[in-house]
């Protein structure tokens, strides 16, 4: 059965070397232990205290995964669970660059059979999401250009607008605007973002010096990213001061 469908479609990058280096167990407990509990320690924190936990005791997101891909999914567009379900997201990506398992992805809508039952996925958002996966040049999430539509609300204090984070050539596949994680990292870690990001770079072991130069850009890339968001957050203090 077809649904209006939010769908997140998730890359892990680096995938090759991080199997070659550490092996099947390595990438099974990483999709099971650190995305699934992630998500769900993450969404259960949204609703402590909220009447909402009454009605949604679980997280709405559903999960799978293929090869080096991870698919999330929702059918609900109430502005709340989305919000729930992005900052749910932030936490997901933070982690994943904590535990060297860094993503990068996008978010589409429309309508989409997703029968986890009957590994049966299709739909428009699944082509959209997936090529705007391959027009992002750092880790993170963006939105594919056809994202939108009536009745969806996302918070602006979660998106960081943002015009580098693709690739010249794929600019048609994306929309300006990256979800803005290294501000929940900020806001929940004492550690830099950067230093964990540069680690992680150096970890990387590659065939040859030409693929790891083109991989080295998008650390770099996701590290200008999170330079700005905190220049941004800076300059928005500031403002309130002078006020």
């Amino acid at each position: 059965m077809k649904n209006d469908t939010i769908l997140i479609f998730l890359d892990v990058l680096g995938f090759k070397s991080l199997f070659e280096q550490h092996g099947l167990d390595y990438i099974y407990n990483k999709y099971d232990n650190l995305i699934k509990n992630t998500l769900d320690a993450a969404w259960a924190r949204k609703f402590v205290g909220n009447y909402a936990v009454v009605m949604l005791a679980e997280s709405p997101v559903n999960i799978t995964y293929f090869s080096d891909t991870v698919i999330l999914w929702l059918n609900d567009m109430n502005p709340l669970t989305l919000a729930a379900t992005i900052d749910s997201l932030n936490e997901l990506l933070c982690k994943s660059i904590e535990e060297n398992f860094p993503l990068r992805g996008a978010i589409s809508r429309g309508e989409a059979i997703m029968d986890k039952k009957n590994n049966i996925f299709l739909g428009k958002p699944l082509i959209s999401a997936y090529m705007a996966e391959g027009a992002l040049n750092l880790i993170g999430v963006t939105f594919s250009s056809d994202m939108g539509g009536k009745g969806l609300s996302l918070d602006p204090n979660m998106v960081l607008p943002y015009e580098k984070h693709y690739k010249l050539e794929k600019m048609e596949l994306v929309k300006d605007g990256v979800i803005d994680y290294p501000k929940h990292w900020r806001n929940t870690r004492k550690t830099d973002i950067k230093e964990h990001i540069i680690k992680m770079k150096d970890s990387q072991i590659y065939e040859s010096p030409e693929l790891k130069s083109k991989c080295d850009k998008y650390y770099d890339n996701t590290i200008d990213f999170c330079n700005y968001s905190e220049s941004v957050h800076n300059e928005l203090w500031e403002k309130k001061l002078k006020s």
